[in-house]
């Protein structure tokens, strides 16, 4: 590999990193919730419908243990429903107070990456 391309990664991680942080802080003071946590919301609203468990870990790039970490304290407060169907099968789906932080949290994540208007 090309030092330079390797440094260029490199860069491109860090400068993640920081974005990733600013964005954890803006929405961990104004909506109690991290960026990852967003993403999940986000995710869960794509979708429309209730999302099988593995999916969803896959799409956040975590694997299914990671992933309940993340939902029980979301669950908690009332940000997501979990759900099991009668083959056993595992999901989650949006529940009305998740869309409501949602909406809100995306207008702090678009000023903290500069979209906003």
């Amino acid at each position: 590999m090309n030092p330079q391309t390797f440094h260029d990664h490199i860069d491109q991680h860090r400068r993640l990193a920081q974005t990733t942080l600013a964005l954890d802080e803006a929405l961990g003071t104004h909506h109690g919730i991290g960026w990852s946590d967003l993403l999940l919301l986000d995710l869960l609203q794509t979708e429309g419908h209730p999302v099988a468990t593995t999916h969803a870990a896959a799409r956040q790039g975590l694997t299914p243990a990671r992933l309940l970490l993340q939902i029980l304290p979301m669950e908690k407060l009332g940000l997501v429903q979990r759900a099991r169907s009668p083959d056993g099968a595992r999901s989650l789906a949006l529940a009305p107070a998740g869309k409501r932080v949602l909406k809100e949290a995306r207008y702090t994540a678009e000023a903290v990456l500069g979209l906003g208007n």
